[in-house]
């Protein structure tokens, strides 16, 4: 499998150590439901009006993009072996049988 480069990990971390607002731990999980579309509307908001005031969240919001940007482009997706699924869900129904 594929990886960062050490120095562009090295970067991110250092990116990482040098943003954090008094309220990361608020707000960071929101970002990443953000990134993922997992985020309720209310709590979009939410994110939205603290990233309108807040620089550092706003440039961790850009990083964690970047990351997620990152991985996709690294990660090779793979087609499922034929017959896997339909395996997976024989062995279920006889262990729960």
């Amino acid at each position: 499998m594929a990886v960062i480069g050490q120095t562009r990990k090295e970067e991110l971390s250092n990116e990482i150590s040098q943003v954090s607002c008094g309220e990361v731990r608020t707000f960071l999980p929101l970002i990443h439901q953000q990134l993922d579309g997992e985020i309720s509307p209310e709590e979009e908001s939410q994110l939205n009006h603290h990233l309108e005031k807040c620089a550092k969240c706003r440039q961790m919001l850009r990083l964690e993009q970047a990351i997620k940007d990152a991985l996709q482009v690294k990660l090779e997706k793979k087609p499922l072996p034929k017959g896997l699924v339909n395996s997976i869900k024989l062995q279920i129904k006889h262990t729960t049988a």
